[in-house]
């Protein structure tokens, strides 16, 4: 019975694993920050998060991100997409097989935001979103020049 009890614990634990979950979790932290920009409200998800032109909040990794920002008249939306971390993929497959994988989709541990386009990478739970919407939305001294 031992025996059994034994290999009950250590089948679960190798199959029950999965790399991108324990090691890279389902949210991130995001840092927003809307350049020339210190009055501009954000809205992330339609969720006012700011209206000093700053934020910080926290996101599942398996949704895009969708930013909202008001300034004075001016509004822009802009989405951020995720993308697949293949690392953690092949991880799972290699170390601990296919039926973590389940685990690591539904919890979302297997994506990221997409770098580039405003969006930098400061840690493997940390990113930031730079958004710059002067094209959108010109400055007043910067059309007066």
């Amino acid at each position: 019975m031992k025996k059994l009890s034994l290999a009950v614990i250590v089948m679960s634990s190798l199959v029950l694993q999965s790399c991108a979950t324990l090691f890279g979790g389902a949210k991130y932290n995001a840092h927003y920050e809307v350049e020339n920009r210190p009055n501009a409200k954000i809205y992330v998800n339609d969720h006012k998060v700011s209206d000093t032109g700053e934020a910080t909040t926290l996101e599942a990794r398996n949704r895009s991100v969708y930013v909202e920002v008001v300034d004075g008249d001016c509004k822009v939306k802009k989405e951020y997409m995720n993308e697949l971390r293949v690392g953690w993929l092949i991880s799972d497959i290699v170390i601990t097989g296919v039926v973590p994988l389940v685990v690591d989709f539904a919890t979302g541990s297997m994506y990221r935001p997409v770098e580039g386009r405003g969006v930098q990478k400061l840690g493997t739970d940390d990113f930031k979103y730079v958004i710059n919407i002067d094209d959108e939305c010109p400055l007043e001294e910067t059309a007066k020049q």
